[in-house]
């Protein structure tokens, strides 16, 4: 609740008097025409005022006194000397009105307010509205609109409240406490005396104290202020920063914040102090016996104190040494190794590390993955084995480890590319199975065929058949049917390449006792021997030189080109244009949509050639001349051309 509160008093107005005399007639005069009397004047003149309607003659009046004021010619009223207008309203007074517009009241009861008109009010020399309301009072009110005077009015400023005796405030700004007449103090509604010491506390003491119920502390008969954000004082609350909380009986710290062990404060978020506290920074718990560190934290090895890397693990000492395994060493009668169980060797007695599975390098089978040991025989012949029982070669003698998914070594086990079980025969590379065919032969055939890779037929396509003879390198079938030719085949059958057609990789037909080409791919021309530009055609040397498209039509007399192909001009052999009958030099150059003839000694045909006799030139402008003879030109007007008519 706010201490003062403003009222809005509006300022003095001053009130501007009026320059010149007020005018002779009014609104109110016209009205009351009835009432006007002319001063008479012993001359009439062009003063005269007497008031008359336009066009009617005025009518005579009564004399009577003029009103005393200046300018003015009303009658007086009664015992005044002034008329209605100038008279002070005050009943019985006959004294003259202030001037001022809207004024009303003489001197003596106006009241002296300034800048107010109205009418005193009884025995006070102000209005009502500027007179104190306490009956008996007639002091002015200090300000505008307030409703006291000095004496009555709350001493506060701005205040128009009436005081309550024997305050000098009213009751919004006296003090609230019992018996008590000072003003309240600000942001409050008691007094100095009587509120809460504390700043920005408006509340009121209690009875006996200096500060209210929520400033005071919370123990019994305590009358200590209370800290920031605590129920407490510094006397009853834990002396632990920021702990709001109360002190145990007999101790400076709350239970929150004393060591569960002793009576020195705790660390925080933990119930221990730093003596009994583990040492791990993040760590609550308490110490384990002998230890300076939690049970969680300490080494698990028996009888060690040392700290753990991590939780319920072990130390330097007692952790396994293998990248970043955290497991404790393995220990045997009388040693402790410096690995765990899952990364030492799974032989009896032996503290090496793992190779890869389950054994040490010395210890495990050379196979990948296998988890067994290769000592798996008598003591007398551990040194020799290679490998696991299940991964030594099946035969007597051997101890070299088998190939993968085999029971055999690789020196034991049939080399045939496919893939086979059995052991190799004796004094070959392979089973009997899988031996070559050829008489004579010790290697193993290849797949899917009867022959080794010496004596399989050499065709690129994959033939699994075995070749013709010991100069041949190719089967009967991809040989060359030539007598005495070992050469492989053009084709899957027939003849080589030397021997068959040459028009075409794919031809595989003889030749023609003549030439290279069989009878499909040579010239029909008789008594020619060259390769046919298509199957039964000509060659290129008897076939049109066409260049647009293939023309396999035969040359024309001495030209290179068929009869359609040919320029038109008698004895010119060279190839027409396109789309043209004529070459490029018997063609018109107009224009490339002309397939005229030129003229002889000229480039242009005779529609597009000068009609003047002996000029080469092309014909401009739609006119049958060149521009050099182009006056010739006379065109035939109409009335010409009637006259040649008639």
């Amino acid at each position: 609740m706010s201490s003062h509160r403003l009222i809005l008093v509006p300022a003095r107005r001053r009130v501007r008097r009026s320059e010149t005399p007020p005018p002779a007639y009014s609104e109110y005069d016209m009205q009351e025409g009835s009432q006007l009397v002319p001063f008479e004047q012993p001359v009439r003149g062009t003063l005269e005022l007497e008031y008359h309607a336009p066009d009617i003659p005025p009518e005579p009046t009564a004399p009577g006194p003029r009103c005393q004021s200046t300018f003015c010619y009303r009658t007086a009223t009664g015992t005044s000397h002034y008329c209605r207008k100038h008279k002070c309203s005050a009943a019985g007074c006959v004294g003259r009105r202030e001037k001022g517009r809207g004024r009303r009241y003489c001197t003596v009861h106006e009241c002296f307010w300034r800048g107010c008109y109205g009418a005193k009010s009884g025995l006070s020399n102000y209005c009502d509205q500027h007179t104190c309301q306490l009956e008996g009072c007639y002091e002015p009110s200090p300000e505008e609109w307030y409703r006291y005077c000095n004496v009555h009015t709350c001493r506060v400023q701005r205040c128009a409240g009436k005081r309550e005796p024997p305050s000098k405030y009213c009751s919004k700004h006296r003090c609230h406490a019992t018996s008590c007449s000072r003003a309240f103090s600000k942001s409050s509604e008691f007094c100095a005396d009587h509120r809460c010491e504390v700043d920005r506390c408006g509340a009121a003491r209690r009875d006996g104290s200096n500060l209210c119920t929520r400033h005071e502390c919370a123990v019994e008969d305590c009358g200590g202020r209370r800290f920031e954000k605590s129920q407490f004082c510094g006397a009853h609350k834990c002396v632990t920063k920021g702990c709001p909380e109360v002190q145990i009986e007999g101790f400076r710290h709350c239970a929150r914040h004393k060591c569960r062990s002793c009576e020195r404060p705790c660390i925080l978020e933990s119930g221990f102090c730093r003596r009994h506290k583990c040492r791990e920074p993040r760590c609550t718990q308490a110490r384990a016996s002998g230890s300076t560190w939690c049970l969680r934290h300490v080494c698990q090895w028996d009888g060690c104190a040392e700290p753990a890397f991590q939780r319920d693990g072990y130390c330097g000492d007692h952790t396994c040494s293998t990248g970043d395994c955290t497991e404790g060493v393995v220990r045997i009668e009388n040693a402790v190794g410096l690995r765990c169980h899952n990364h030492t060797c799974a032989q009896q007695n032996c503290l090496e590390e793992i190779s890869r599975v389950a054994y040490c390098a010395r210890h495990e089978c050379p196979r990948r993955t296998c988890p067994k040991s290769r000592f798996w025989g008598d003591k007398s012949d551990e040194t020799e084995h290679e490998g696991c029982r299940n991964h030594t070669c099946a035969r007597e003698t051997c101890y070299a480890p088998t190939m993968r998914n085999r029971i055999f070594c690789e020196q034991h086990i049939c080399s045939y590319a496919a893939g086979c079980m059995l052991p190799r025969a004796l004094n070959l590379a392979c089973c009997e199975g899988h031996r070559c065919n050829q008489d004579s032969c010790r290697d193993p055939c290849i797949p899917n065929s009867l022959f080794c890779n010496i004596h399989v037929c050499a065709w690129e396509a994959g033939c699994l058949r075995g070749r013709g003879g010991p100069d041949q390198n190719y089967c009967e079938s991809h040989t060359c049917t030539q007598q005495n030719c070992h050469q492989k085949c053009k084709g899957s059958h027939g003849l080589c390449s030397v021997h068959a057609c040459r028009w075409s990789a794919t031809c595989v037909n003889a030749p023609l006792t003549s030439g290279e080409y069989c009878h499909l791919h040579s010239c029909v021309k008789n008594g020619c021997t060259r390769a046919s530009l298509v199957e039964g055609s000509l060659c290129r040397h008897h076939a049109c030189s066409w260049n647009s498209s293939i023309c396999l039509k035969p040359r024309w007399k001495r030209s290179s080109y068929c009869e359609d192909h040919t320029c038109g001009e008698m004895g010119c052999g060279f190839s027409r244009v396109p789309g043209g009958s004529y070459c490029s030099d018997h063609s018109c150059q107009a224009s490339k949509s002309c397939t005229g003839q030129a003229e002889i000694g000229s480039d242009y045909c005779i529609e597009h050639k000068c009609g003047r006799p002996n000029c080469r030139l092309k014909s401009v402008g739609g006119t049958r001349f060149c521009k050099n003879h182009k006056s010739l030109y006379h065109p035939i007007g109409a009335h010409e051309l009637t006259s040649l008519q008639r």
